[in-house]
């Protein structure tokens, strides 16, 4: 099995680590942490600790900032040069509370013909590809159906695709019926206007906007309440348990790795998904700043990560 994963926006987190945070007053750092990353990027980062092989479709800003990180982790990649710098994205981590707070930049504004040059780059490696991952944001002056453009490539190469975004980006390329979307609360609630709820009625209710869109499953990730994950036939539902919270902003991409990772295995059930899925982004958790979950964590993880099936449709 083969990965490949697209990131339009890559960027670099800088998260800064304080006891808590009080507006207005000045701060103390205990700790100041740099990673090249993206949901791609990461992704590509997690499935590689989990011993799977990945291709890395990147946007290359002129500053050597993607060129630099794949090599030095010696990953796979095809970069696609472009002006500019990457963006920085500052993420205020409260080690009290495990609060993060991130003031994330657009990035560099970019146009259509780049876009067609990402699209160009997917296709050209779909012909070895078994599951395409494709989330985060865009650069300014992408189009809106991004996504469903790259998923559409995905579809005549009969590749399945996971689509990890929100808005307009995953309004249109739920057109293209990805296999799973992974929405967290945030995001669901500002791409459909429904607050997400451990619930029959808004399982039901995310069950068919699925439908409608022929896609096999639908995660969200509810922060500390824990995840679920809704399919056609039933809804399933990961409860919180306890996590030694170092970093925070690298678990949701490290569960759609393990989302990726159960479904090029061939795993179909829900629980089956939901409790990889989960025990990664646990995993991911438990290591400070944007660091992805690797197998060791994942297999610590995995027989403390509960899922029950809450409905059946």
């Amino acid at each position: 099995m083969h990965f490949t994963t697209v990131t339009a926006n890559p960027c670099i987190d800088r998260t800064i680590q304080v006891d808590s945070v009080n507006l207005g007053h000045s701060h103390r750092i205990q700790k100041t942490i740099c990673d090249f990353s993206g949901k791609g990027i990461n992704v590509s980062l997690a499935l590689t600790q989990l011993g799977m092989p990945v291709k890395s479709v990147c946007l290359s800003h002129s500053d050597g900032e993607a060129a630099n990180f794949f090599k030095q982790k010696d990953m796979d990649a095809e970069l696609i040069p472009v002006p500019g710098n990457v963006r920085i994205n500052i993420k205020l981590f409260e080690t009290s509370t495990g609060c993060m707070t991130e003031f994330n930049e657009k990035g560099t504004p970019l146009d259509c013909e780049t876009a067609l040059d990402v699209i160009r780059a997917v296709k050209n490696v779909l012909p070895t590809t078994s599951v395409l991952i494709l989330g985060g944001s865009v650069p300014p002056g992408f189009p809106d159906d991004f996504y469903y453009e790259l998923g559409k490539s995905a579809q005549e190469y009969d590749v399945p695709f996971i689509l990890d975004a929100s808005g307009p980006l995953l309004l249109n390329g739920m057109e293209a019926s990805p296999v799973l979307i992974k929405p967290n609360e945030e995001e669901y609630y500002a791409t459909f206007g429904v607050h997400p709820s451990v619930t029959q009625e808004f399982c039901a209710s995310y069950r068919q906007i699925l439908m409608e869109h022929n896609i096999a499953y639908g995660a969200v990730s509810l922060g500390e309440k824990g995840a679920l994950l809704v399919t056609p036939e039933a809804a399933w539902y990961s409860e919180p348990v306890s996590v030694d919270v170092k970093g925070v902003q690298g678990a949701g991409d490290s569960m759609v790795s393990g989302f990726a990772y159960a479904i090029a295995e061939q795993h179909t059930q829900g629980d089956q998904l939901l409790k990889m899925a989960v025990s990664c982004a646990h995993a991911s958790l438990e290591l400070p700043g944007t660091q992805m979950c690797t197998m060791a964590g994942v297999e610590k993880r995995f027989p403390l990560t509960p899922v029950k099936r809450l409905c059946t449709f």
